[in-house]
């Protein structure tokens, strides 16, 4: 998943966008879990 996430970052925004919303689902599971 990682290295997913990196490839993503080589890609133009549309790989931005999706690496963001990434980080934000990721958030909101911690926030859930904790």
């Amino acid at each position: 998943m990682v290295t997913r996430l990196l490839q993503q970052q080589n890609l133009p925004q549309t790989g931005e966008q999706e690496l963001e919303s990434l980080v934000l689902k990721l958030s909101v599971l911690k926030d859930f879990l904790s």
